[in-house]
């Protein structure tokens, strides 16, 4: 991994930054404030010279549920190793204790054929930046703006989606690939709950997703703070 403090020095791919936008994006799982919210972003980039090329990578829809069934039978593993799980399953909290439980039932066949999903997923991502001459590829970070604490589904269009997947399944992809990513702030819903630009590098890329983090912040300042 470079060092950090090299990262207002590191050049993009093409002299300018340039970002892919996914044809596999799920925008009927993302909340039209978001949406909009996400469209002016790149709107604003785009004025600073950011170039943007639309890509593909196949199996992106399936990194959430690749993702989710590798690591939970791998924490439930780990959990049982240590002597914790389940003779200990009433200290944990109901949210991890489900999880746990969960990963006993993921079979071998499943969690292997998640494996080679990883790697074909990786593949792809990798051939979508290199292809592209991309330095990153770029998503909301979250499909909604933050819930209430017990909103356990959350209604877009005509659909009730559970709460907790639509705020975790952006992490899954760059966590499934084992590459670096990072959130910015890029503006704020019609309620003023903020909405974040999610940046997706590849291996050994960190100090450039910090460059383009930089860019955003310069142009989003996150000042507004909320009443309370």
């Amino acid at each position: 991994v470079p060092r950090f403090a090299a990262a207002g020095k590191r050049t993009s791919r093409s002299g300018k930054f340039r970002l892919g936008l996914l044809r596999e994006f799920p925008s009927d799982r993302v909340s039209p404030d978001i949406l909009s919210v996400f469209e002016n972003a790149l709107a604003s980039l785009r004025k600073q010279g950011v170039t943007m090329k639309n890509i593909s990578v196949p199996l992106w829809k399936e990194s959430e549920d690749a993702g989710n069934e590798i690591a939970w039978p791998e924490a439930t593993f780990y959990h049982q190793q240590s002597g914790w799980f389940p003779a200990r399953a009433a200290d944990y909290g109901e949210d991890v204790r489900t999880r746990l439980e969960m990963g006993t039932r993921v079979p071998a066949t499943v969690y292997l054929k998640a494996l080679e999903t990883r790697e074909k997923f990786i593949q792809q991502l990798h051939l979508a930046l290199e292809d592209g001459k991309l330095d990153a590829i770029v998503v909301p970070t979250t499909p909604i703006a933050a819930p209430l604490i017990d909103e356990d589904t959350t209604r877009i269009g005509e659909k009730d989606l559970p709460t907790r997947a639509l705020l975790l399944g952006p992490n899954r992809p760059a966590n499934l690939a084992g590459v670096p990513a990072i959130s910015v702030p890029c503006g704020f819903t019609s309620s003023g709950l903020p909405a974040g630009l999610q940046f997706i590098g590849a291996a050994g890329d960190e100090a450039l997703l910090l460059r383009i983090a930089a860019l955003v912040e310069r142009a989003h300042p996150a000042t507004r703070r909320p009443s309370i």
